[in-house]
């Protein structure tokens, strides 16, 4: 919480800014300054022919370099360097590094309205400015470049031999204490007419710091100093020091809010800075108030003295968070205490951040305090803004639902959740707990379509919805029919699908060849969803007598349930790196995918492949059947050779388990996984055609083991998922056994599936009851 605190100080605004924002240089050596929360920004455009883009950089007198841009613009550019523009100046050609800095994103979200909607791109440091003099002049919010700011005499000469300009209105000249463009603009600071320190000029934060050791050796731990001079300029009538932790280097920093009240001049490549005090410099009473409160030996009675005869200030909603942080620290908190913390800091919070605000302190709430949540929520739905915080406002109503129905108080709750469910209609948050609320009322059909739509939310609530799903399907109607083909009719049109147009009855003649479709994907790859629904499309398509699917779940680009042992052997078999990638009859490879608008092309691509294999000579045929009995499965599997002349000993067979349809609400929108490796029944090399007895296997194996392995795998792959949906227990009514065989040498080594059949899996009948023999029911 302190260092959210810190950023809320680092920001503070002292004056309104929506004037300055529309400043315009008139001078072709001038640029207008912007001061958005005690920052010093320009407004600019960064060129790198054929780009353009405009935004705001950050002038930052810590940086040496020239330019660093967020990644965002740097995409944009595509360059390694870009000409600044802003007002009457233009910087050519300044090299950048780029990287995403989210406290920017953060700071043009907070302040988009004083930002007129263009973001904060970057920083511009001193490098930028070439050998040109540089002022910027706080008060009058202007960046000029070669000139000075005092009178135009000279004091005398510096050390390396240039003119120095001579300071006025009370200004000083100060000899720099190390060269600007390796370590920023540094000067000694009087803390006492005895003791000097470094201080650094830092226009990229609001405040100004000081050391917490220092200022407490000085006998101030609050930072109001009543001694700090810069030469002969008094800068404690200026300001006060927030106590933090400094950059390396310094031990004291001159921020923003003090910069703006100053005029300052220097040379990038010089050993000198002039500073200026503005004509109506001010010392900010509220600030030191705020201050000595937080630091204050009774840290909660001062904040509250504090807001009462402040009421206006704009350090109102840095105090009242304050207030809460102190008042849940204290041992046992007082719960009237936290109460009323929370209530001022959500009220003085800034316009559309009521919410935001709510939301902090409950995070910080202990569970010790949880009585509490409901009142605080019920304050701030009072102080909410809806046209600022619109979806914010109903994630309120949403909290206050899930607690009015823990608590018992169904009608309450129905009121939130309903209003909830309007602002949020597709949110699966809202769904749960209206779920939830139908099952406490027995209304188990609602239930299940609110739970439906949760599942249906797969970014937020897909797992957590079909889990919930199959705690209530024992309750509906549809109990004795698999839940999976429940959902496929409920869900039909809800998920992406992709369904080809079916083929004329007279165009299906299969050749005898069942083709092999491979598909190794992952249900957290989002550039899968095309791959899944053309595979998908391909089994529809053709049907089992010409076509087999198969899906080898990989842990790309994260694990997943849906993993197996057998998935990622095989995707070592086929020296297969990255999800989406297809196999054709073993031998054509497509890798890439993405959304489903790309779907039918890539049907329309696989089909031309599926149409040659099928056309190859037929070397084999493939029959048998499978039966499952209790735990065990057994299968019987024929093999019938069509040529004699094809050898035989690179041949082998292999027996894959397979579950169809497989439910998962991963991240790429697919809900049905269909053809999912499960297990291998046969050895990892398959079973050498050429030893079969009579070209005839057997294969026995226990589904018990087998879901064992499935669950080590799951555990293996990720520990840290502890709430995964488990997909390791197995119906046998969606089970079936792919047997494929595969000549290892063909296709250069890397195999080919010349031949392919499905297997399903029948259940064993109970043997009939033996009829009682005479006498043996006396």
């Amino acid at each position: 919480m302190f260092r959210a605190l810190l950023a809320a100080l680092l920001c503070l605004t002292t004056a309104p800014i929506s004037a300055q924002l529309r400043l315009a240089a008139k001078k072709p050596s001038e640029a207008a300054l912007h001061w958005v929360d005690g920052r010093a920004l320009l407004r600019v455009q960064l060129s790198a022919p054929p780009k353009l883009y405009t935004c705001h950089l950050l002038l930052d007198l810590l940086r040496p370099e020239a330019l660093f841009l967020h990644e965002n613009a740097a995409s944009v550019l595509k360059a390694g360097a870009a000409t600044v523009k802003t007002g009457g100046l233009e910087l050519p050609s300044l090299p950048y590094a780029a990287k995403r800095i989210t406290w920017l994103e953060e700071f043009t979200k907070e302040h988009a309205e004083e930002l007129e909607e263009i973001p904060v791109a970057g920083m511009i440091g001193l490098a930028a400015f070439g050998d040109a003099r540089v002022e910027i002049d706080g008060p009058a919010s202007l960046l000029r470049l070669g000139g000075t700011a005092g009178a135009t005499g000279s004091s005398g000469a510096g050390p390396g031999g240039e003119k120095r300009p001579q300071p006025s209105n009370g200004g000083v000249v100060l000899d720099l204490l190390a060269q600007p463009l390796r370590s920023g603009l540094q000067v000694a600071m009087a803390l006492a007419p005895d003791r000097q320190v470094t201080a650094r000029l830092h226009s990229g934060a609001a405040a100004s710091m000081i050391s917490p050791k220092l200022a407490q050796k000085l006998g101030h731990a609050d930072g109001v100093l009543p001694y700090a001079r810069l030469g002969s300029l008094a800068l404690d009538r200026l300001g006060v020091f927030f106590p933090y932790e400094t950059p390396k280097g310094c031990q004291v920093t001159i921020g923003g809010r003090m910069l703006r009240q100053l005029r300052i001049a220097f040379d990038p490549r010089g050993d000198w800075l002039l500073v200026e005090p503005g004509s109506e410099a001010k010392f900010p009473e509220d600030e030191a108030a705020f201050q000595r409160a937080l630091f204050g030996k009774d840290a909660i009675a001062g904040l509250r003295s504090f807001l009462k005869d402040f009421p206006e200030s704009s350090f109102r909603a840095s105090a009242a968070h304050s207030l809460v942080h102190k008042a849940l620290k204290a041992t046992p908190p007082d719960p009237e205490l936290v109460l009323e913390a929370a209530q001022l800091s959500i009220a003085a919070a800034r316009k559309g951040r009521n919410c935001e605000e709510t939301f902090k302190i409950l995070k910080e709430l202990p569970s010790s305090l949880g009585m509490l949540r409901r009142s605080i929520l019920q304050f701030s739905l009072k102080h909410i803004d809806p046209a600022a915080e619109p979806e914010r406002l109903f994630e309120v109503r949403l909290l206050l639902g899930r607690i009015a129905r823990l608590a018992g108080d169904l009608k309450e709750a129905r009121r939130h959740l309903l209003s909830a469910a309007f602002g949020l209609p597709r949110d699966g948050r809202v769904q749960l707990e209206l779920g939830a609320l139908h099952e406490q009322q027995g209304q188990f059909g609602r239930a299940r379509g609110a739970y439906l739509l949760a599942l249906l939310d797969t970014k937020q609530t897909g797992e957590i919805g079909l889990r919930q799903l199959q705690a209530l399907h024992p309750k509906l109607p549809e109990k004795d029919r698999p839940l999976a083909e429940v959902l496929e009719e409920w869900c039909d049109g809800r998920v992406p699908a992709f369904h080809p147009m079916p083929r004329e009855p007279e165009a299906i003649a299969p050749s005898g060849r069942v083709v092999l479709a491979e598909l190794f994907t992952g249900a957290m790859c989002r550039p899968c969803l095309a791959a899944d629904l053309a595979i998908d499309a391909l089994a529809e398509h053709y049907g089992s007598k010409e076509l087999l699917a198969v899906q080898w779940h990989l842990p790309v680009p994260e694990p997943e349930p849906l993993v197996t042992l057998v998935s990622q052997q095989r995707a070592q078999r086929c020296d297969v790196r990255s999800t989406p990638t297809m196999r054709i009859g073993g031998v054509h490879v497509l890798s890439g995918g993405g959304d489903a608008e790309l779907a039918p092309e890539l049907f329309g691509r696989l089909s031309k492949l599926v149409q040659a294999e099928a056309k190859k000579p037929v070397r084999l045929r493939l029959s048998g059947q499978a039966q499952v009995k209790g735990d065990e499965i057994r299968a019987k599997i024929a093999l019938q050779m069509l040529s004699k002349d094809s050898p035989l000993r690179s041949l082998r067979l292999h027996a894959i388990l397979t579950e169809s349809p497989v439910l998962f609400p991963g991240k790429n929108g697919v809900l049905f996984h269909r053809h999912v490796a499960r297990a291998r029944l046969t050895p990892r090399p398959g079973l050498a055609v050429a030893e079969l007895k009579e070209g005839r296997a057997q294969i026995l194996a226990s589904l018990r083991e087998i879901e064992d392995g499935l669950e080590r795998t799951m555990k293996d792959l990720d520990r840290d998922q502890e709430n995964w949906l488990r997909h390791s227990k197995l119906d046998p009514r969606q089970l079936q056994i792919l047997v494929f065989v595969e000549d290892t040498l063909a296709n250069e080594g890397r195999g080919e599936v010349v031949q392919a059949h499905a297997l399903c899996l029948e259940t064993a009948k109970k043997p009939a009851a033996k009829p009682a023999s005479k006498g043996e029911g006396k």
